[in-house]
Protein backbone atom coordinates (compact mmCIF):
# COMPACT_ATOMS: atom_id res chain seq x y z
CA UNK A 1 0.00 0.00 0.00
CA UNK A 2 1.46 3.37 -0.81
CA UNK A 3 1.89 6.34 1.51
CA UNK A 4 -1.13 7.68 -0.16
CA UNK A 5 -3.40 5.67 0.63
CA UNK A 6 -1.79 5.44 4.24
CA UNK A 7 -2.64 8.83 4.90
CA UNK A 8 -5.11 9.42 3.08
CA UNK A 9 -8.14 9.05 6.24
CA UNK A 10 -5.77 12.02 7.54
CA UNK A 11 -5.75 14.07 4.98
CA UNK A 12 -9.55 13.85 4.09
CA UNK A 13 -10.58 14.58 7.57
CA UNK A 14 -7.80 17.91 7.29
CA UNK A 15 -9.42 19.14 3.89
CA UNK A 16 -12.76 18.71 5.75
CA UNK A 17 -11.52 21.05 8.93
CA UNK A 18 -9.94 23.84 6.22
CA UNK A 19 -13.01 24.30 4.02
CA UNK A 20 -14.72 24.90 7.60
CA UNK A 21 -12.95 28.62 6.94
CA UNK A 22 -14.68 28.99 3.22
CA UNK A 23 -17.58 31.65 3.11
CA UNK A 24 -20.55 32.00 0.37
CA UNK A 25 -21.32 28.90 -0.03
CA UNK A 26 -24.42 26.59 -0.01
CA UNK A 27 -26.77 29.13 -0.96
CA UNK A 28 -29.35 28.34 -3.44
CA UNK A 29 -29.47 29.91 -6.72
CA UNK A 30 -31.85 31.05 -9.39
CA UNK A 31 -31.54 28.64 -11.66
CA UNK A 32 -31.93 25.92 -9.35
CA UNK A 33 -35.94 26.55 -9.81
CA UNK A 34 -37.23 24.39 -12.44
CA UNK A 35 -39.89 25.84 -14.89
CA UNK A 36 -43.29 25.10 -14.60
CA UNK A 37 -44.51 21.74 -15.39
CA UNK A 38 -41.42 20.21 -14.68
CA UNK A 39 -42.02 16.22 -13.94
CA UNK A 40 -38.35 15.85 -12.97
CA UNK A 41 -35.37 18.07 -12.14
CA UNK A 42 -32.08 16.10 -11.64
CA UNK A 43 -28.61 17.59 -11.21
CA UNK A 44 -26.42 15.47 -13.45
CA UNK A 45 -22.01 15.16 -13.02
CA UNK A 46 -19.47 12.85 -13.72
CA UNK A 47 -15.97 12.46 -13.12
CA UNK A 48 -16.15 14.28 -9.15
CA UNK A 49 -13.02 12.33 -8.72
CA UNK A 50 -13.09 12.71 -5.38
CA UNK A 51 -9.17 12.12 -3.64
CA UNK A 52 -6.75 12.34 -1.00
CA UNK A 53 -6.73 16.40 -1.65
CA UNK A 54 -8.22 20.28 -0.45
CA UNK A 55 -9.42 21.18 -3.99
CA UNK A 56 -11.58 17.66 -5.01
CA UNK A 57 -13.24 18.04 -1.39
CA UNK A 58 -14.20 21.17 -1.40
CA UNK A 59 -15.35 21.49 -4.83
CA UNK A 60 -17.82 18.08 -3.83
CA UNK A 61 -18.74 19.62 -0.48
CA UNK A 62 -19.53 22.95 -1.85
CA UNK A 63 -21.47 21.90 -4.97
CA UNK A 64 -23.61 19.12 -3.02
CA UNK A 65 -24.11 22.24 -0.07
CA UNK A 66 -25.39 24.26 -2.58
CA UNK A 67 -27.53 21.50 -4.23
CA UNK A 68 -29.35 20.75 -0.57
CA UNK A 69 -30.42 24.21 -0.44
CA UNK A 70 -32.40 23.91 -3.84
CA UNK A 71 -36.24 24.37 -3.58
CA UNK A 72 -37.78 22.60 -4.64
CA UNK A 73 -35.49 19.60 -3.93
CA UNK A 74 -33.91 17.97 -6.17
CA UNK A 75 -35.55 14.32 -7.47
CA UNK A 76 -31.78 13.10 -7.61
CA UNK A 77 -28.14 13.58 -7.82
CA UNK A 78 -26.40 11.53 -10.82
CA UNK A 79 -22.40 10.97 -10.37
CA UNK A 80 -21.67 9.38 -13.93
CA UNK A 81 -18.72 7.20 -12.92
CA UNK A 82 -15.34 8.23 -11.48
CA UNK A 83 -17.05 8.99 -8.40
CA UNK A 84 -13.32 8.55 -6.60
CA UNK A 85 -9.54 8.62 -7.71
CA UNK A 86 -8.66 5.46 -6.73
CA UNK A 87 -11.65 3.70 -5.41
CA UNK A 88 -9.19 3.73 -1.97
CA UNK A 89 -11.25 3.18 1.31
CA UNK A 90 -10.96 6.18 2.70
CA UNK A 91 -12.07 7.85 -0.50
CA UNK A 92 -15.30 6.22 -0.65
CA UNK A 93 -15.84 6.51 3.27
CA UNK A 94 -15.83 10.43 2.36
CA UNK A 95 -18.29 10.43 -0.48
CA UNK A 96 -20.47 8.80 2.09
CA UNK A 97 -19.70 11.02 4.92
CA UNK A 98 -20.40 13.96 2.41
CA UNK A 99 -23.58 12.58 0.85
CA UNK A 100 -24.91 11.91 3.94
CA UNK A 101 -24.50 15.44 6.12
CA UNK A 102 -25.61 16.89 2.56
CA UNK A 103 -28.95 15.96 2.17
CA UNK A 104 -28.36 17.29 -1.79
CA UNK A 105 -31.08 15.26 -3.16
CA UNK A 106 -34.46 12.19 -2.53
CA UNK A 107 -31.90 9.86 -3.81
CA UNK A 108 -27.96 9.64 -5.37
CA UNK A 109 -27.31 7.82 -8.37
CA UNK A 110 -23.32 6.52 -8.35
CA UNK A 111 -22.63 5.18 -11.48
CA UNK A 112 -19.29 3.09 -11.69
CA UNK A 113 -16.26 4.65 -13.44
CA UNK A 114 -13.10 2.98 -14.51
CA UNK A 115 -11.30 5.00 -11.76
CA UNK A 116 -13.86 3.70 -9.27
CA UNK A 117 -12.21 -0.01 -10.22
CA UNK A 118 -9.07 0.72 -9.03
CA UNK A 119 -7.54 1.32 -12.80
CA UNK A 120 -5.12 -1.68 -11.55
CA UNK A 121 -3.07 0.81 -10.41
CA UNK A 122 -0.74 0.36 -7.15
CA UNK A 123 -2.19 0.82 -4.17
CA UNK A 124 -5.33 -0.86 -4.50
CA UNK A 125 -6.41 -4.16 -3.79
CA UNK A 126 -7.95 -5.54 -6.90
CA UNK A 127 -11.66 -4.86 -8.70
CA UNK A 128 -13.73 -7.05 -6.70
CA UNK A 129 -12.20 -5.05 -3.18
CA UNK A 130 -13.00 -2.01 -5.17
CA UNK A 131 -16.34 -2.83 -6.07
CA UNK A 132 -17.14 -3.62 -2.73
CA UNK A 133 -16.28 -0.20 -1.86
CA UNK A 134 -18.24 1.75 -4.23
CA UNK A 135 -21.21 -0.99 -3.73
CA UNK A 136 -21.39 0.38 -0.15
CA UNK A 137 -21.89 3.86 -1.44
CA UNK A 138 -24.74 2.48 -3.84
CA UNK A 139 -26.26 0.90 -1.26
CA UNK A 140 -26.93 4.15 0.89
CA UNK A 141 -29.56 4.53 -1.42
CA UNK A 142 -30.45 1.62 -4.19
CA UNK A 143 -30.80 -2.71 -3.10
CA UNK A 144 -28.88 -4.01 -5.20
CA UNK A 145 -25.98 -6.72 -5.38
CA UNK A 146 -24.59 -5.83 -8.75
CA UNK A 147 -22.87 -2.19 -9.78
CA UNK A 148 -26.05 -1.50 -12.42
CA UNK A 149 -28.95 -1.69 -11.19
CA UNK A 150 -31.99 1.37 -11.72
CA UNK A 151 -34.45 3.39 -10.16
CA UNK A 152 -38.11 4.64 -11.58
CA UNK A 153 -38.49 8.21 -9.98
CA UNK A 154 -41.54 9.96 -10.69
CA UNK A 155 -42.50 7.22 -13.26
CA UNK A 156 -39.45 7.62 -15.37
CA UNK A 157 -36.64 4.67 -15.66
CA UNK A 158 -33.36 5.64 -14.45
CA UNK A 159 -31.13 2.71 -15.50
CA UNK A 160 -26.70 2.22 -14.65
CA UNK A 161 -24.55 0.46 -16.42
CA UNK A 162 -21.20 -0.61 -15.41
CA UNK A 163 -18.23 -2.25 -16.31
CA UNK A 164 -17.29 -5.09 -14.50
CA UNK A 165 -13.75 -5.60 -14.62
CA UNK A 166 -10.14 -3.17 -13.75
CA UNK A 167 -9.20 -3.32 -17.48
CA UNK A 168 -7.05 -0.27 -17.29
CA UNK A 169 -8.09 3.30 -18.77
CA UNK A 170 -9.57 1.44 -21.97
CA UNK A 171 -12.69 0.57 -22.80
CA UNK A 172 -15.87 -0.72 -20.97
CA UNK A 173 -15.94 -4.75 -19.91
CA UNK A 174 -19.90 -5.92 -19.77
CA UNK A 175 -21.29 -8.79 -18.92
CA UNK A 176 -23.66 -11.16 -20.95
CA UNK A 177 -25.67 -11.14 -17.81
CA UNK A 178 -25.84 -7.05 -17.80
CA UNK A 179 -26.98 -6.99 -21.36
CA UNK A 180 -29.69 -9.50 -20.86
CA UNK A 181 -30.66 -7.49 -17.67
CA UNK A 182 -31.01 -4.02 -19.14
CA UNK A 183 -32.46 -5.86 -22.35
CA UNK A 184 -35.36 -6.58 -19.49
CA UNK A 185 -35.48 -3.36 -18.13
CA UNK A 186 -35.82 -1.69 -21.49
CA UNK A 187 -39.44 -3.99 -22.04
CA UNK A 188 -40.69 -3.09 -18.55
CA UNK A 189 -40.07 0.84 -19.67
CA UNK A 190 -41.98 0.52 -22.60
CA UNK A 191 -44.95 0.15 -20.72
CA UNK A 192 -44.79 4.03 -19.34
CA UNK A 193 -44.53 5.10 -22.55
CA UNK A 194 -42.19 7.76 -21.18
CA UNK A 195 -38.37 8.41 -22.02
CA UNK A 196 -35.75 6.39 -20.39
CA UNK A 197 -32.56 7.51 -18.77
CA UNK A 198 -29.43 5.37 -18.90
CA UNK A 199 -26.33 6.56 -17.49
CA UNK A 200 -22.96 4.72 -18.64
CA UNK A 201 -19.67 6.13 -17.72
CA UNK A 202 -17.99 5.38 -21.56
CA UNK A 203 -19.68 6.89 -24.60
CA UNK A 204 -20.64 4.15 -27.65
CA UNK A 205 -17.22 4.18 -30.38
CA UNK A 206 -17.09 6.97 -32.76
CA UNK A 207 -19.51 9.79 -30.89
CA UNK A 208 -18.71 12.94 -28.81
CA UNK A 209 -15.89 13.41 -31.18
CA UNK A 210 -13.95 10.46 -29.22
CA UNK A 211 -12.34 8.92 -31.87
CA UNK A 212 -10.18 12.27 -31.99
CA UNK A 213 -9.61 13.45 -28.65
CA UNK A 214 -8.87 9.82 -26.80
CA UNK A 215 -10.05 6.74 -28.97
CA UNK A 216 -8.27 4.39 -26.29
CA UNK A 217 -11.49 5.74 -23.72
CA UNK A 218 -14.63 4.57 -26.14
CA UNK A 219 -17.37 1.98 -24.84
CA UNK A 220 -15.10 -0.88 -26.77
CA UNK A 221 -16.09 -3.72 -28.29
CA UNK A 222 -19.54 -4.29 -27.39
CA UNK A 223 -20.92 -0.97 -28.23
CA UNK A 224 -22.24 -1.89 -31.77
CA UNK A 225 -24.24 -4.68 -29.81
CA UNK A 226 -25.49 -2.59 -27.14
CA UNK A 227 -26.48 0.41 -29.45
CA UNK A 228 -28.37 -2.32 -31.57
CA UNK A 229 -30.27 -3.27 -28.52
CA UNK A 230 -31.75 0.08 -27.36
CA UNK A 231 -32.48 0.54 -31.15
CA UNK A 232 -34.48 -2.49 -31.07
CA UNK A 233 -36.80 -0.67 -28.22
CA UNK A 234 -37.81 1.88 -31.42
CA UNK A 235 -40.82 3.20 -29.58
CA UNK A 236 -38.84 4.53 -26.66
CA UNK A 237 -36.84 7.60 -26.31
CA UNK A 238 -33.58 6.71 -24.46
CA UNK A 239 -31.06 9.08 -23.32
CA UNK A 240 -27.79 7.49 -22.99
CA UNK A 241 -25.50 10.05 -20.84
CA UNK A 242 -22.29 9.47 -20.49
CA UNK A 243 -18.62 11.25 -19.05
CA UNK A 244 -14.81 10.26 -19.14
CA UNK A 245 -14.00 12.12 -21.72
CA UNK A 246 -13.31 15.39 -19.72
CA UNK A 247 -14.88 17.50 -22.52
CA UNK A 248 -15.84 21.44 -21.63
CA UNK A 249 -19.54 22.80 -22.31
CA UNK A 250 -20.15 23.07 -26.30
CA UNK A 251 -17.06 20.71 -27.44
CA UNK A 252 -19.85 18.12 -28.07
CA UNK A 253 -23.65 18.92 -28.81
CA UNK A 254 -26.59 16.75 -28.38
CA UNK A 255 -26.49 13.37 -30.51
CA UNK A 256 -28.80 11.48 -32.09
CA UNK A 257 -29.15 7.89 -33.53
CA UNK A 258 -32.68 7.13 -34.18
CA UNK A 259 -34.37 6.69 -30.89
CA UNK A 260 -31.19 7.14 -28.80
CA UNK A 261 -30.31 10.76 -27.93
CA UNK A 262 -26.66 11.17 -26.68
CA UNK A 263 -24.80 13.58 -24.32
CA UNK A 264 -21.65 14.19 -22.73
CA UNK A 265 -21.34 15.61 -19.43
CA UNK A 266 -18.10 17.61 -18.52
CA UNK A 267 -15.77 16.57 -15.66
CA UNK A 268 -17.04 18.00 -12.10
CA UNK A 269 -13.57 17.40 -10.16
CA UNK A 270 -11.06 17.77 -12.78
CA UNK A 271 -9.96 19.67 -15.63
CA UNK A 272 -11.80 19.75 -18.74
CA UNK A 273 -10.75 20.84 -22.54
CA UNK A 274 -11.91 22.04 -25.57
CA UNK A 275 -10.57 22.37 -29.03
CA UNK A 276 -11.20 25.49 -30.51
CA UNK A 277 -7.13 25.62 -31.56
CA UNK A 278 -7.39 22.33 -33.17
CA UNK A 279 -7.22 18.50 -31.62
CA UNK A 280 -3.56 18.67 -30.72
CA UNK A 281 -3.52 22.35 -29.03
CA UNK A 282 -6.51 21.66 -26.54
CA UNK A 283 -7.56 24.69 -23.95
CA UNK A 284 -7.54 23.39 -20.01
CA UNK A 285 -10.34 25.32 -18.03
CA UNK A 286 -9.65 24.53 -14.86
CA UNK A 287 -12.89 25.72 -13.03
CA UNK A 288 -14.36 22.52 -11.18
CA UNK A 289 -17.81 22.00 -9.98
CA UNK A 290 -19.88 21.65 -13.38
CA UNK A 291 -22.44 19.64 -14.39
CA UNK A 292 -26.00 19.73 -15.88
CA UNK A 293 -29.41 20.48 -14.37
CA UNK A 294 -31.46 18.20 -16.30
CA UNK A 295 -35.44 19.14 -16.22
CA UNK A 296 -38.11 16.72 -17.67
CA UNK A 297 -41.58 18.32 -19.36
CA UNK A 298 -43.87 16.68 -21.37
CA UNK A 299 -42.54 17.64 -24.61
CA UNK A 300 -39.13 18.57 -23.93
CA UNK A 301 -35.74 17.76 -21.82
CA UNK A 302 -33.64 20.41 -21.13
CA UNK A 303 -29.98 20.48 -20.06
CA UNK A 304 -29.11 23.81 -18.41
CA UNK A 305 -24.84 24.34 -18.19
CA UNK A 306 -24.13 24.92 -14.25
CA UNK A 307 -21.45 25.44 -11.96
CA UNK A 308 -22.38 23.71 -8.78
CA UNK A 309 -19.42 25.26 -6.91
CA UNK A 310 -19.55 28.90 -7.76
CA UNK A 311 -23.49 29.31 -8.40
CA UNK A 312 -23.49 30.36 -12.11
CA UNK A 313 -25.41 29.29 -14.95
CA UNK A 314 -23.86 29.04 -18.51
CA UNK A 315 -27.01 29.96 -20.39
CA UNK A 316 -24.82 29.79 -23.53
CA UNK A 317 -24.17 26.02 -23.64
CA UNK A 318 -28.20 24.88 -22.45
CA UNK A 319 -29.08 21.75 -24.80
CA UNK A 320 -32.78 21.33 -25.27
CA UNK A 321 -34.46 18.54 -27.06
CA UNK A 322 -37.93 17.91 -27.87
CA UNK A 323 -39.38 14.60 -27.02
CA UNK A 324 -42.84 12.62 -27.71
CA UNK A 325 -44.32 10.48 -25.36
CA UNK A 326 -43.39 7.29 -27.32
CA UNK A 327 -47.14 5.85 -27.45
CA UNK A 328 -48.73 8.71 -28.68
CA UNK A 329 -46.99 8.08 -31.45
CA UNK A 330 -48.48 4.83 -32.72
CA UNK A 331 -51.72 5.04 -34.55
CA UNK A 332 -52.94 1.57 -33.34
CA UNK A 333 -53.70 2.47 -29.75
CA UNK A 334 -56.55 3.14 -28.80
CA UNK A 335 -57.89 4.07 -25.48
CA UNK A 336 -60.27 2.31 -22.95
CA UNK A 337 -62.03 4.79 -20.54
CA UNK A 338 -65.40 6.50 -19.78
CA UNK A 339 -64.65 9.79 -20.98
CA UNK A 340 -66.42 12.78 -20.95
CA UNK A 341 -69.68 12.08 -21.97
CA UNK A 342 -71.65 11.86 -18.40
CA UNK A 343 -74.55 9.73 -18.94
CA UNK A 344 -74.46 7.46 -16.25
CA UNK A 345 -78.02 7.68 -13.61
CA UNK A 346 -75.55 9.68 -11.28
CA UNK A 347 -72.54 11.88 -10.93
CA UNK A 348 -71.44 9.64 -8.23
CA UNK A 349 -71.90 6.88 -10.05
CA UNK A 350 -69.50 8.50 -12.96
CA UNK A 351 -66.70 10.20 -10.41
CA UNK A 352 -66.83 7.42 -8.50
CA UNK A 353 -62.94 5.86 -7.63
CA UNK A 354 -62.82 2.07 -5.72
CA UNK A 355 -60.34 0.33 -3.89
CA UNK A 356 -59.21 -3.26 -4.62
CA UNK A 357 -61.11 -3.68 -1.18
CA UNK A 358 -64.17 -2.69 -2.58
CA UNK A 359 -63.83 -4.65 -5.70
CA UNK A 360 -62.70 -7.80 -3.26
CA UNK A 361 -66.16 -7.54 -1.64
CA UNK A 362 -68.41 -6.67 -4.70
CA UNK A 363 -66.92 -9.86 -6.99
CA UNK A 364 -67.64 -12.00 -3.67
CA UNK A 365 -71.24 -10.66 -2.91
CA UNK A 366 -72.06 -11.43 -6.95
CA UNK A 367 -71.25 -15.04 -5.69
CA UNK A 368 -72.76 -15.24 -2.37
CA UNK A 369 -69.98 -14.70 -0.07
CA UNK A 370 -69.56 -11.83 2.16
CA UNK A 371 -66.23 -10.89 3.78
CA UNK A 372 -64.98 -10.14 6.99
CA UNK A 373 -61.24 -8.16 7.06
CA UNK A 374 -58.54 -8.67 10.09
CA UNK A 375 -55.67 -6.92 10.17
CA UNK A 376 -53.96 -4.07 8.70
CA UNK A 377 -51.44 -3.35 6.00
CA UNK A 378 -50.14 -6.20 4.25
CA UNK A 379 -51.06 -8.42 7.43
CA UNK A 380 -54.74 -7.76 6.60
CA UNK A 381 -56.93 -11.06 5.49
CA UNK A 382 -60.45 -11.36 4.12
CA UNK A 383 -62.35 -14.12 5.60
CA UNK A 384 -65.68 -15.66 4.71
CA UNK A 385 -68.49 -14.32 6.93
CA UNK A 386 -69.94 -17.52 7.27
CA UNK A 387 -67.56 -19.94 7.27
CA UNK A 388 -64.97 -18.38 8.80
CA UNK A 389 -62.20 -19.61 5.84
CA UNK A 390 -59.12 -17.39 4.66
CA UNK A 391 -59.96 -16.42 0.83
CA UNK A 392 -57.94 -12.92 0.74
CA UNK A 393 -54.15 -12.44 1.95
CA UNK A 394 -52.13 -9.71 0.43
CA UNK A 395 -48.47 -10.41 -1.52
CA UNK A 396 -46.26 -7.83 -1.71
CA UNK A 397 -45.06 -8.92 -4.90
CA UNK A 398 -47.93 -7.93 -6.46
CA UNK A 399 -47.54 -4.45 -4.93
CA UNK A 400 -47.12 -1.77 -8.54
CA UNK A 401 -45.67 1.53 -7.01
CA UNK A 402 -45.27 3.05 -10.08
CA UNK A 403 -48.80 3.17 -10.96
CA UNK A 404 -50.22 6.85 -11.30
CA UNK A 405 -53.11 8.03 -8.82
CA UNK A 406 -55.25 8.82 -11.46
CA UNK A 407 -56.05 7.38 -15.05
CA UNK A 408 -57.73 9.93 -17.68
CA UNK A 409 -58.41 9.30 -21.21
CA UNK A 410 -60.37 10.18 -24.55
CA UNK A 411 -62.26 7.18 -25.72
CA UNK A 412 -63.06 9.03 -29.35
CA UNK A 413 -61.52 6.74 -31.26
CA UNK A 414 -62.63 3.64 -29.70
CA UNK A 415 -65.80 5.16 -29.96
CA UNK A 416 -65.61 5.53 -33.74
CA UNK A 417 -63.89 2.82 -35.05
CA UNK A 418 -65.76 0.16 -33.00
CA UNK A 419 -68.75 1.60 -31.95
CA UNK A 420 -67.90 1.26 -28.07
CA UNK A 421 -69.95 2.45 -25.56
CA UNK A 422 -67.96 2.94 -22.26
CA UNK A 423 -71.10 4.27 -19.85
CA UNK A 424 -73.61 0.99 -21.40
CA UNK A 425 -72.74 -0.63 -18.17
CA UNK A 426 -72.11 0.54 -14.76
CA UNK A 427 -69.13 -0.34 -12.47
CA UNK A 428 -71.51 -2.17 -10.36
CA UNK A 429 -72.69 -3.78 -12.82
CA UNK A 430 -69.19 -4.78 -14.24
CA UNK A 431 -67.80 -6.12 -11.15
CA UNK A 432 -70.33 -8.65 -11.27
CA UNK A 433 -70.62 -10.16 -14.89
CA UNK A 434 -66.61 -10.25 -14.29
CA UNK A 435 -67.08 -12.31 -11.27
CA UNK A 436 -70.22 -14.04 -12.30
CA UNK A 437 -68.38 -15.41 -15.57
CA UNK A 438 -65.12 -16.45 -13.60
CA UNK A 439 -66.95 -18.33 -11.41
CA UNK A 440 -68.91 -20.16 -14.35
CA UNK A 441 -65.76 -20.82 -16.21
CA UNK A 442 -63.86 -22.03 -12.53
CA UNK A 443 -66.88 -24.98 -12.42
CA UNK A 444 -66.43 -25.88 -16.26
CA UNK A 445 -62.46 -26.31 -16.06
CA UNK A 446 -63.02 -28.52 -13.05
CA UNK A 447 -65.65 -30.42 -14.53
CA UNK A 448 -63.50 -31.17 -17.15
CA UNK A 449 -60.83 -32.02 -14.99
CA UNK A 450 -63.12 -34.38 -13.00
CA UNK A 451 -63.83 -35.84 -16.50
CA UNK A 452 -60.26 -36.97 -17.43
CA UNK A 453 -59.66 -38.58 -14.17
Amino acid sequence: MDWDNICSHFITSLNSASYAFRSGVGKPCDFMKSGSGAKLKVAVISDTHLRNDFKSTAAFQTGIKRMSCAEPAYDALVIDGDCTNRSYESQNKEIMRLLKKYNCAKTVIPVMGNHDTGLGTKGTDGYEACMTRHMKVINMYHESKTPYFYKVINGYYFITLSSESDRLEDNEDMSDEQIAWLDARLYDAEKTGLPVFIFNHYAFNNTMQIEKIWPEGELGERSDELRALLQKHKDLKIFFITGHIHNYFGVNKIETDGNIIMLDVPSYGKENFSFENGYDKPTEHPELGIGYQMEVYDNRVEFKAVDFNRGKWHKEFDLEIDTIEARALRDDIMVMCTGEDISFPTMEDYFQQHTVRDFTERAFKANGIDIRWEGTGVDEKGYDKATGKMLVCVNPEWFRPTDVDNLWGDPTKAKTVLGWNPQKTTYAELVEIMAKHDRARAKQEKAMKAAQQ
